[in-house]
């Protein structure tokens, strides 16, 4: 019975970290990397459990939050406040953000943007199921350990996934662009306010209203998150094959639906029907974009368009065929050739 009344709580973190683990698609995080960060995740509770603790010697609210979270009981509207915004949120969020930031946001396997939401669930949830045991054990007591579990892998254990990808995505877009000293302590401010509202709405009568508006709000930005992590991702197969080059062989000139490799004189992909880039012809003179590709004068500047032959704009090799939209060696745009 002790064995189950400590893995119990376990399972609904364990579910749901794997169910974030698998989000990462293009370049898989070593599990022994996530697995000690949902621990360090787990052992950051205690820290939390102390300044919580301790806070309550600024005002005393701990019989008042444990009657509310066990049997409904009410709480003062200034007490839920203040607990939730300057005690509840702020805390825990730095506390599994230190989980993270001393081994994960460190390791060499830290190396996409997607990297940060992935590990900040990671010490969200391990610090969700330290909490379970905590409120499973005390409501164990009360004959409601089983509804409380159940309650929580519902709502608590996915919600502090929800408040930590805020400051994942502060980690993560270090990997993208310049360095913004703002972004990570604006992440970690919105995750507390968040984390403090999702709390508010459960311990005040009157604010329940808001929980539902709230949940979908907190998804939509979790499933906003994961997106943009996927789309920043170097291993993006789309990103991968761009950065490589077209291979030898081909024109280099893709479909801009699916992607699909389209040969010299494709204008629309052989597969969806799309158009294919680079599709636009440029004058010499001013590089204005010419409406058909028999034109013999430039429509702006009226420079003369002679003459058949062709220059890739890219390398400047002749082309023999008026009708090439790219290069056949190198993909480069097909422009009319300059006088000699």
């Amino acid at each position: 019975m002790i064995v189950l009344a400590l893995l119990g709580p376990l399972v609904p973190g364990l579910l749901w970290l794997w169910f974030f683990y698998t989000r990462d698609r293009y370049e898989p995080e070593p599990k022994k990397v996530v697995l000690l960060t949902f621990v360090l995740g787990g052992l950051s509770a205690g820290p939390a459990v102390l300044l919580e603790f301790a806070a309550e010697g600024l005002f005393p609210f701990h019989e008042q939050l444990t009657r509310a979270v066990l049997f409904g009981g009410g709480i003062p509207l200034g007490t839920a406040a203040a607990l939730c915004f300057l005690v509840i949120g702020p805390i825990e969020e730095l506390c599994k953000f230190g989980a993270t930031a001393v081994y994960a946001a460190r390791h060499r396997a830290f190396d996409e943007p997607l990297d940060g939401v992935i590990y900040a669930s990671a010490a969200a949830l391990g610090f969700a199921s330290v909490e379970n045991m905590l409120y499973v054990g005390g409501a164990g007591e009360a004959g409601a350990g089983a509804l409380v579990l159940l309650l929580r892998g519902l709502l608590a254990v996915p919600g502090h996934v929800m408040f930590a990808v805020f400051w994942g995505y502060g980690l993560g877009a270090r990997r993208l662009g310049p360095p913004r000293a703002w972004r990570l302590p604006a992440t970690l401010l919105a995750a507390a306010l968040v984390h403090g509202a999702w709390d508010f709405t459960l311990l005040h009568e009157d604010a329940r209203i808001l929980f539902l508006p709230l949940s979908a709000g907190l998804v939509w930005a979790t499933v906003r998150f994961i997106r943009w992590g996927r789309r920043n991702s170097p291993f993006r197969p789309s990103l991968v094959a761009a950065a490589a080059g077209p291979a030898p062989g081909t024109t280099g000139v893709r479909c801009v639906r699916c992607g699909r490799t389209a040969g010299t004189g494709d204008r629309h992909c052989t597969k969806c029907g799309g158009a294919v880039l680079p599709a636009v012809l440029v004058c010499p003179g001013c590089a204005a974009p010419l409406v058909e590709r028999s034109d013999r004068f430039c429509a702006r500047c009226g420079a003369p368009l002679a003459g058949p032959a062709l220059r890739c704009g890219r390398c400047g090799t002749e082309l023999s065929d008026p009708e090439l939209l790219a290069c056949p060696g190198c993909g480069g745009t097909a422009v009319p050739a300059g006088p000699a």
